[in-house]
């Protein structure tokens, strides 16, 4: 074995060990409220917490392992400039969620004002799962508009804001500085089976249940903001948690389905949602994603309906592949600053290493992905050397 593949190697195995001993047990803590694992993380070094704040840090669950981290008993050394560093990102993740409640709030009312009904989709509707809401980060603002998705377009065009139209699911602009989301779709319907299968689904979901008003949390104005239902939103997560992971997977993902599941698994109808999983083919992938909830961030078995009933030996291994993933993903080689040669060299390498995951999720064919992604770089070709 050369130099470089033993320093990688032992790369690997500090980062799993950053994962196992520090950010897991921590994430539990928060997600649970139970005490943390204090053997485990007497086992970590400095070296595994900066490890471990890396991950954390690519992954959205910082503010999470910091409450995780405030369980920890005052003997147990965490080094200061960790605690420090987590302490401001959280205080920063508390700021933002409160500013774009606000944005969510204001925009609700204003298209109220235009007879419009605003639901919010993931975000928001998924912090109201966790113990503290505000120390789930949260990206953009999802809104479907209840079928007025042009009128609310419209709506806000007449106010002077810019209105972009990128892809077919959805518009996008910027209202009080929060990227907002209005989605036409629920899923991309355009290239795999996946969303043409789930969008009817969902949209009869829709129908059949309605909407219900939502509180943001700690938001104390007049809110006219909506939510789904739990059998649309269990349908709706898996489906966007399984497309997030055919490109990159997310630890906040699967902490979001794990209190998802929690909280509302006595309002969800699981035949429902199981049928559904299967006629997309995505009930191995929910299996697997639903087992990483419970053995590895403590969701207890009662909440999961028969979504595991199927796991196997395989479909472990396939688990473990993935938590090393999510580790590995805070030392991936970046394309920032490469040079055009640098961006295509490391996005075909990437393609094909991690074609496994889109077979997971959409079974699709190496052949039948490279039409895709020819077909995506005609009709968006100023994606094609994007350092995303």
């Amino acid at each position: 074995m050369d130099r470089h593949t033993e320093k990688m190697r032992g790369n690997s195995r500090m980062m799993e060990n950053a994962s196992e001993n520090i950010l897991f047990p921590l994430l539990k803590s928060a997600l649970w409220g139970a005490e943390p694992d204090e053997n485990r993380l007497r086992r970590a070094t400095p070296a595994m917490w900066r490890q471990a704040a890396a991950i954390a840090s690519v992954h959205g669950v910082t503010p999470l392992a910091y409450d995780g981290m405030s369980m920890l008993p005052e003997n147990l050394l965490v080094p200061k400039d960790i605690k420090l560093a987590w302490a401001l990102k959280t205080e920063n993740a508390e700021l933002k969620f409160r500013g774009q409640a606000e944005a969510a709030a204001h925009l609700a009312a204003f298209f109220a004002s235009a007879g419009i009904r605003t639901v919010i989709l993931k975000g928001f509707s998924l912090a109201r799962c966790y113990p503290v809401p505000d120390h789930r980060e949260c990206g953009d603002i999802d809104v479907w508009l209840c079928g007025d998705y042009a009128k609310g377009n419209g709506t806000i065009s007449s106010a002077g804001i810019k209105v972009e139209v990128h892809t077919a699911k959805h518009s996008s602009f910027t209202f009080e500085n929060t990227t907002v989301e209005n989605h036409l779709t629920f899923l991309d319907t355009d290239r795999y089976s996946m969303g043409r299968i789930l969008e009817p689904i969902l949209s009869e979901i829709a129908e059949r249940d309605g909407i219900v008003p939502m509180n943001l949390p700690g938001q104390n104005l007049p809110c006219r903001i909506h939510a789904p239902s739990a059998d649309f939103e269990a349908l709706f997560v898996m489906a966007h948690s399984a497309a997030h992971f055919a490109g990159r997977v997310r630890l906040r993902h699967i902490c979001d389905w794990a209190r998802f599941l929690y909280a509302h698994a006595g309002k969800i109808d699981f035949a429902c949602l199981e049928s559904a999983l299967e006629k997309a083919h995505l009930s191995r992938f929910a299996g697997i994603f639903t087992f990483i909830a419970v053995h590895y961030l403590g969701l207890g078995m009662e909440y999961t309906g028969g979504l595991l009933r199927h796991v196997n030996g395989s479909d472990m291994r396939i688990a473990e592949r993935i938590m090393h993933d999510i580790a590995g993903q805070a030392f991936a080689k970046t394309l920032e600053g490469k040079s055009s040669a640098g961006i295509l060299a490391l996005k075909t390498s990437r393609f094909f290493r991690e074609h496994w995951r889109f077979r997971l999720v959409y079974g699709c064919s190496m052949p039948l992905r490279i039409l895709y992604f020819i077909k995506d770089h005609i009709k968006h070709p100023e994606t094609i050397l994007k350092p995303i």
